[in-house]
Parts: C-alpha cells; structure tokens; sequence
C-alpha cells in the first residue's frame, strides 16, 4: 500500500510540480531497507528463539501449546504495527487536505482494513503462507515477529513502508536457513515485478484521474 499511495502522491506531484527529493529519497532508501532488514531479523530472531525453543523441557503437548499462544500474541503485535503504518497510507491524504481529522482517519482507516481482510485477503495470505517457503509453526511465529518489529521500526521513524515487503523479507529469510532450494522462484519473481510496477502505475493512474477531473473543472 506504501508504494501505490506514494506513486499516486507522486503522480500528484509532477503536476503540481511540488515533489520533495528528499523525501521521496528516504522512503524509496526504506522500501529497500524494509525486506532486507527483516530478513536479517527473522534469521537473527530464529537461531535465538530455536536456541530457547529447543531447551524447553515439558511436554509435547505443552510446547505445542506455547507455540500456538507465541503465534497468537505475535500476530497481534504484528497487526498492531499494521495498522500503525499502514492505515496512514490509505488515509493520510485526507488529513493533509483538512478533510478528516487523524481520529476519524484512522477509524475509517482500521475498519476498511478489517472489512479487506474478511473479503478479498486469502489470495494473498496462501502466496505468502504457502506458494513462497512452506513454514511450520515455529517458523511461522518468527515470520510474524519479525514483520512485526520491521513495520514497527520504520512507523517510529515516520516512514511509510509496505508490510507485504516486511513479510516476504522474513519469509525468505527462513527459506535461506532451510536452503535455497526451499525458495518458490517463481512466485518471487512474480512478486518482485508486483513490487515494482506498483509505484509506476499507481502513478500513472492518479495522473490520467488528476487530468480528467482538472479538465473537466477547467471546462465549466
């Protein structure tokens, strides 16, 4: 979402011939650093939690059992840094524009992201969950970890970051501990060329919709 609001912005923009270099730098410099780092951190994150994970002396059934809380409280986390970064993609422009208060952003922000995950989100988590690196659970709750404090970091410095990149990141950062070989190719590449269309033609499109509506203001 990050990079189709900031292609839009960025359509805006060459119009009205105000764009911020600097600006514009950083968040590129960050949709960089976004993947990468959380690969990092996954494959840091999974050699110390493995190493805690694998002194744990109870039960089957009680490890089975704390892994499955782990993966619940870090998906809560996970979806809290969501909704701290992300919400803002979608809805920051309104409140630039004075026609919405943060407040009533964010809750407009918060309930249509709910209302997209009950809808249309099950492409998306089966690429991620399964057509990329199959994960077992104790890979999965270092996947979501790991996004978590991703997203997190860059919301703290202000930048607006994609969590879809976060988590392919952490994904591919599993897949590179259990082997290359682990790694779907062809779902990345297909994800790679999404990565990078999407600021263009988000771009292009707020352009074409920017002229029509400028044009027909023109016109009366």
């Amino acid at each position: 979402t990050s990079q189709a609001a900031v292609g839009a912005i960025l359509g805006i923009g060459f119009f009205n011939q105000e764009i911020n270099v600097a600006g514009l730098g950083k968040v590129v410099a960050c949709w960089f650093g976004t993947p990468v780092g959380a690969m990092l951190i996954c494959m840091l994150l999974y050699k110390l939690l493995a190493a805690v994970y694998n002194r744990l002396t109870v039960s089957i059934f009680r490890a089975d059992s704390l892994l499955r809380i782990g993966l619940v409280i870090a998906g809560c986390y996970a979806a809290y840094a969501l909704g701290a970064n992300n919400v803002a993609n979608a809805t920051a422009v309104f409140v630039g524009a004075g026609m919405l208060t943060v407040f009533q952003a964010a809750l407009i922000g918060g309930l249509s992201i709910a209302f997209g995950v009950l809808t249309y989100s099950r492409g998306v988590m089966e690429t991620v969950g399964t057509k990329l690196v199959r994960l077992d659970p104790f890979s999965a709750l270092v996947v979501v970890l790991a996004q978590g404090l991703t997203v997190h970091f860059y919301t703290l410095l202000g930048v607006p970051v994609s969590t879809s990149q976060a988590v392919v990141g952490a994904v591919l950062g599993i897949g590179i501990l259990k082997g290359a070989a682990t790694i779907k190719r062809k779902t990345l590449y297909g994800i790679l060329v999404g990565w990078f269309l999407t600021p263009p033609v988000a771009c292009f499109i707020a352009m074409c919709i920017y002229f029509a509506i400028h044009l027909e203001y023109v016109a009366r």
